[in-house]
């Protein structure tokens, strides 16, 4: 749920001018279930999101969107692949204007290990956004002792900040 205010404006004589302010809100739930298969190597979750929005007085929408997933570990335990269908439902309608959601299909490969006192985990991504542009990800996480985990990401054929560090 979020909430806040908007400037509302307009385009007049070539400039853009203030006509007053708007409170959006925001509301979001998801229900999903995880079904483990073959030992706990595989895992299916199906998924289902509502969303609901108000941009401004009489602008509002909702809709119910659909995501699936699953994953699955080698025998190793140490490299997993997943894969995810999401936001597959009806678009949002403000009004008589239609909304879409941009359907995602998502593909990691991610690496594991760990010791007593670290780990590391390194993974890859593939997002195709099907109204957007699709990227790549490289990200990595070294954990200490459980306490302090430093995190790196970069994200390829973006427009933006395609670098992320945290700690």
């Amino acid at each position: 749920m979020s909430s806040g205010e908007t400037t509302l404006s307009e385009v007049s004589g070539g400039k853009l001018v203030a006509t007053g302010s708007s409170h959006p809100f925001d509301l979001y739930g998801e229900l999903a279930v995880s079904f483990p298969l073959a030992r706990g190597r595989i895992a299916v979750a199906p998924a289902m999101k509502m969303f609901a929005s108000k941009i401004a007085p009489g602008r509002g929408g909702a809709t119910v969107l659909f995501d699936v997933g699953g994953v699955y570990r080698t025998p190793a335990s140490n490299l997993s692949v997943a894969l995810a269908f999401q936001n597959f439902g009806v678009p949002m309608r403000y009004g008589t204007k239609l909304e879409y959601v941009s359907p995602v299909l998502r593909a990691d490969i991610s690496f594991f290990t760990h010791s007593m006192s670290q780990s590391l985990l390194i993974g890859v991504g593939f997002v195709a956004r099907f109204l957007e542009k699709a990227h790549v990800s490289l990200a990595g996480e070294w954990t200490i002792r459980r306490i302090l985990a430093f995190r790196a990401g970069y994200q390829f054929f973006t427009d933006g900040r395609n670098l992320r560090v945290g700690m």
